[in-house]
């Protein structure tokens, strides 16, 4: 199931229950009419009967037309009667206040039914925006990327080419070139990880593939940063990597997954923490879509999440927080296009428990500044490494 189905649907969803909201203020509103058209018809009988036959629908009445022919009617019923013996004026007033009571009602359900409809409006357009949205990333994604040759002497790489196709390890090191040009890999730990599972080479094998490709000068590698724990390696095809992968699947490679993310990320201190909630989240049977994805939520705005997961039909817009220190500014205006795009839910990661609640308290004073009432849906990356498959990612929801 795609990503933009399930954000379809769960808006699509929302939706429905506004609609429904809708109908029951419409079906109060109803009732609310029936009230008046049968205590006019309880007293004043005769003259609903007559205006009947002349044309009117009571069904279809206001309620201010149905209390003046209810309090005429009575006042013309009333004329020559003892008011005192039958104490009517008691009566006449109880019925008006009853009138008056059922009017509020009716108006008070009017102005929520009509709040509802400009709700399913908004809901309704958000859906398109998101839809569009939605397209636009996978019509990018779907785009093949031009072929391009890296810039080096083609003649003494087809003899290197040649020598390195003779070698021991080649089908080995070749599964390593090709898992990094097709998917964009940038982790050592998660290759060695996919090699294993994927193809079925030890853990060994595995860890001589990378070490190979790094003698033979494919593949380079840097330290990254530290998020629990020891840092993993960093991995990236050099430019003969380049060029080999090139000759073997005559495509480009993909650009590297930590590329993509710094450019759209603070840092790479920012960058490790969503590739870390990635790591659990899809551990945990959740669909994650790692590639940043722009949603288009207004003629100029636009939210990209950090991540987007799904489960069970049910989608997730994530915010990873790292706890540094972050201009209010720009802080507000991610809370307040989360809020919009996940329908008032806001799900936060961070990487401790503290940072967890300090979180917490700030989306808290900027929904109570600005009116908002906000689900929160809080995990930290400590709770998330001990969870297990089945066990609900979230520590805190409110």
């Amino acid at each position: 199931m795609s990503i933009g189905n399930v954000t379809i649907r769960q808006l699509q969803d929302s939706i429905e229950a506004h609609r429904r909201l809708l109908s029951a203020a419409n079906q109060k509103a109803e009732e609310a009419q029936g009230q008046l058209i049968r205590i006019g018809l309880d007293y004043c009988g005769q003259q609903f009967d007559h205006l009947q036959k002349n044309g009117l629908v009571l069904e279809t009445a206001s309620p201010e037309i149905l209390g003046d022919l209810i309090s005429n009617s009575l006042k013309i019923t009333l004329t020559g009667v003892d008011h005192q013996s039958l104490n009517w004026p008691e009566r006449l007033n109880e019925l008006n206040r009853r009138v008056e009571s059922l009017q509020k009602e009716v108006d008070l359900q009017t102005r929520r039914a009509n709040q509802a409809e400009e709700k399913l409006l908004q809901l309704q357009k958000q859906a398109s925006s998101l839809d569009q949205s939605l397209i636009s990333e996978r019509m990018k994604k779907e785009k093949v990327p031009v072929v391009e040759t890296p810039k080096m002497s083609v003649d003494k790489q087809t003899e290197w080419f040649q020598l390195w196709r003779k070698k021991k390890g080649f089908e080995r090191d070749k599964l390593i070139v090709l898992l990094i040009g097709e998917a964009g890999y940038s982790r050592r730990s998660e290759i060695h990880k996919i090699v294993v599972q994927k193809f079925g080479l030890g853990e060994r094998a595995a860890y001589r593939g990378v070490e190979a490709c790094q003698d033979e000068e494919l593949i380079t590698t840097r330290s990254g940063v530290s998020v629990q724990g020891r840092p993993t390696d960093l991995v990236f095809l050099a430019e003969k990597g380049r060029w080999a992968y090139t000759k073997l699947t005559g495509k480009s490679p993909v650009p590297g997954e930590l590329e993509m993310l710094l450019k759209s990320h603070k840092s790479e201190r920012h960058t490790s923490l969503i590739l870390k909630t990635a790591d659990y989240f899809t551990a945990l049977g959740f669909l994650v879509e790692r590639q940043p994805v722009e949603i288009k939520i207004g003629s100029d705005r636009f939210f990209q999440p950090d991540l987007v997961v799904s489960k069970d039909s049910e989608t997730f817009y994530l915010e990873v927080e790292t706890g540094e220190r972050e201009d209010r500014t720009s802080l507000v205006h991610k809370w307040e296009n989360a809020y919009i795009v996940g329908a008032g839910r806001l799900c936060i990661v961070t990487p401790r428990l503290g940072v967890m609640n300090t979180a917490q308290s700030m989306i808290l004073n900027w929904a109570t500044e600005n009116g908002k009432k906000p689900n929160l849906y809080l995990t930290h990356l400590d709770a998330l490494k001990k969870c297990k498959q089945g066990d609900s990612p979230w520590v805190r929801i409110r």
